[in-house]
């Protein structure tokens, strides 16, 4: 499951015990997506985040797979990053 509000993009996993991911607006480097005809599609969120291996690194991206409204959900992630840092 997943839910954008105006402060976070959150990946809520699990049945029995549930795991969330949040991921703040300075977290997101940027965002794709791809829509299917039926309009629904994968949100790709490029984040800050890097996993360093035994080659090097690698920038994390986030998918929300299977979304429906896909250009809309993008969109409020998309307006989300935008946001100025609160200071």
């Amino acid at each position: 499951m997943y839910a954008v509000t105006n402060r976070r993009v959150m990946l809520i996993t699990g049945t029995s015990s549930r795991s969330v991911r949040s991921i703040t607006p300075t977290d997101i480097a940027g965002v794709n997506y791809r829509e299917r005809p039926d309009g629904r599609g994968d949100v790709m969120i490029r984040t800050n985040s890097v996993m360093r291996t035994n080659n090097g690194s690698t920038q994390i991206t986030v998918g929300l797979y299977g979304v429906r409204n896909v250009k809309e959900v993008a969109g409020l992630v998309m307006k989300l990053r935008a946001q100025p840092v609160a200071s």
